[in-house]
This record gives structure tokens, sequence and C-alpha cells, in this order.
């Protein structure tokens, strides 16, 4: 088994004996999926415009967060994820075992992701805990996560289906469908951001 220490000697070795690693996204995933992290964005920061300082604190209801909670949330998850892919990559491929349980999820994702009508508790990990003192400091934390995020998809040669990380609630994820949740996930919140606003 080969053993890779960065990401960077990864890109190299790919290069060099592609049959060790697998093959890189398609163009077509990559081209939908910076679409979908483009436009989730959007979504968000369209909505937070506007809410003032006062009302981003304002909880709905003691078992609810309110928008600021809500976005500090995005911006833990963002970065969480895409340092956690990073270190994944870092690792030899994955088993052909857990990559077939992978088979199919790519679809799934980006239909249940978005859906508010199921509902799950946030890992105590990436639950808001008061990182930021204002809307302004969480918007600019997670547009700069986004940004990462993008460029790295934009640009990876590395065999993103061939590193398997396992979720919560969705079980063995490619690391590229940990990229396809994570646009989900922004637009998930951003209706419940909505939700709130809809309390002022």
């Amino acid at each position: 088994m080969v053993y890779i220490k960065t990401a960077a000697a990864a890109a190299l070795i790919l290069v060099a004996c592609p049959e060790l690693f697998g093959q890189p996204i398609t163009t077509e995933e990559r081209r939908k999926t910076v679409v979908e992290l483009e436009r989730t964005r959007d979504l968000l920061l369209n909505s937070l415009d506007g809410i003032s300082e006062a009302n981003a604190a304002k909880k709905p209801a003691a078992d609810r967060w309110s928008v600021l909670e809500c976005v500090e949330h995005l911006a833990l998850t963002e970065r969480g994820i895409f340092a956690m892919m990073q270190a994944n990559l870092k690792q030899p491929a994955s088993s052909d075992e857990d990559r077939a349980k992978t088979k199919g999820k790519s679809e799934a994702l980006g239909k249940f992701m978005p859906d508010r009508s199921r509902r799950a508790a946030a890992p105590v990990e990436v639950a808001p805990k008061g990182s930021f003192k204002t809307l302004a400091e969480a918007r600019a934390a997670f547009e700069a996560a986004r940004k990462e995020t993008i460029s790295f998809v934009s640009s990876t040669e590395l065999p993103l289906h061939s590193h398997v990380t396992k979720h919560f609630a969705f079980g063995e994820l490619d690391a590229y469908q940990w990229f396809v949740l994570m646009a989900g996930h922004v637009e998930r919140h951003t209706k419940q951001v909505n939700e709130v606003k809809a309390t002022f």
C-alpha cells in the first residue's frame, strides 16, 4: 500500500500513476458542484441583506437558533468539513467495499439536504457556541470558508471518489459527495434563516 504525506504529493503521484489512486472528478461533476456552491452561497448572503444586528441575535424560541447562530453553524461546518476532507485526501484510498457504499448518494444528497421537513440535531462540534459577536463577523467567516471550498473544487485533480468518510446520518460518503452535501447544507439553513426572519 502506498502512503502519501501531503495532498501535493498525492497530486504528483496521481499524474505519474493514476491507476494507483483512481481518476479526478469529471468535468461535469466539477461544473455542477461549483455552480451549486456558488448558488447556495448567494442564496444565503441575499437572505442576510438588511438584517440588523439586533434582529440577527433574536431567537424565535428558546429551543430555536437565531439568524446569527444559523450563520455561525454554517461557517463552522464549512471550515470543519473542508479541513476533514483535506486530511482524508492525504490518506490511502478507501477500500472497494467502502466506496461501493457511496453509490447513488450524490443524487440523494442533492434532494434530501435542502429538505427542512426532516430535522436532525447538529453535531456538538459545529453547534452554535457564540464564536462570533456580530452577524457581520459570522457572514465574513462563512464567505471566506466558502471561497476556499469553491477554489479547491474548481481546481483539484485529486481522486475525490476514492476517499470515503462516514457521515452521522448518510453513512459512507466519498469526498466529492461531501462537497455536494456542503452546498445542500447551506440551502437547508438558508430556509431556516428565512423562517426566523418571518418572526421579526
